[in-house]
């Protein structure tokens, strides 16, 4: 009969599975191309064996796809099943992404929802306008939570120290490296107003307008974005095109917990 000191010697021995199955989701979630099983194992740190075992589960599962000919591997569609049915039961990105397709025909632009978790910001749904140039994402995708006007938001509003965030920008994959005074300075602004923008850093020609979204008890929980040519968000309006956002966010709000 198996003891509770045999119970936890196998839940040890089954960690460091779980933990290295999901450093390689994550890594491949961040990698600009596929990877092969060297590349893999190197960044994780792990013996090749033991890294090829586990992706032949995940290949098996759909969660990894990898290509017969060149032997590199790259998330699967399984990832996306796992993501809608996450977010099929999620009452309030079910409400964002009804609300965010409002916005997105109602100004001809693209527009996002992310969840911040830890040092990331999770796409968890987009909305692009139905006849109109657009600028997609994919629901799922995660990013550094320092990058765009998420970060702004993120150090204007949430639980972290802006000094400490403004030493992380120069990691992020920026078209035009924000100046960090001048990042500090729209900190503040956005913390005044209630928005931020990007104007050009994150994306060439391309303006992205993001509001918080806080929960009862004020906590940071969500940023909504607006993804613009910048031409176009200036002739609408930067103040309007937040000012919609503000309202989506004050609605989210109210279904919120404490």
């Amino acid at each position: 009969m198996a003891t509770m000191g045999d119970e936890q010697a196998s839940t040890q021995r089954l960690v460091p599975a779980a933990s290295r199955t999901v450093a390689i989701l994550r890594l491949l979630s961040r990698a600009p191309r596929p990877m092969n099983l060297s590349e893999i194992a190197a960044t994780i740190e792990i013996v090749p064996s033991t890294c090829l075992h586990i992706l032949r589960v995940l290949v098996a599962e759909s969660l990894v796809n990898v290509d017969p000919a060149t032997k590199r591997y790259r998330l699967g569609i399984g990832i996306l099943s796992l993501a809608r049915s996450v977010l099929a039961k999620d009452p309030l990105a079910d409400f964002l992404r009804t609300e965010l397709e409002s916005v997105a025909n109602d100004f001809l632009v693209s527009s996002v929802a992310t969840k911040i978790e830890g040092d990331r910001a999770i796409t968890i749904t987009t909305a692009i306008p139905q006849k109109a140039f657009a600028i997609n994402t994919e629901v799922g995708s995660r990013y550094p939570i320092y990058m765009g006007g998420t970060g702004r938001c993120v150090a204007a509003f949430g639980d972290v120290d802006p000094q400490r965030m403004v030493r992380q920008i120069g990691k992020g994959r920026w078209a035009r490296l924000p100046d960090p005074a001048a990042w500090l300075a729209e900190v503040e602004e956005c913390r005044r107003r209630g928005y931020a923008v990007d104007r050009e850093n994150y994306i060439t020609g391309i303006t992205v307008v993001a509001v918080p979204v806080l929960d009862r008890g004020g906590a940071l929980t969500h940023t909504l974005g607006i993804i613009s040519v910048s031409e176009v968000a200036d002739r609408i309006g930067i103040d309007r095109l937040a000012g919609a956002l503000i309202a989506v966010a004050d609605r989210a709000r109210n279904l919120g917990g404490e």
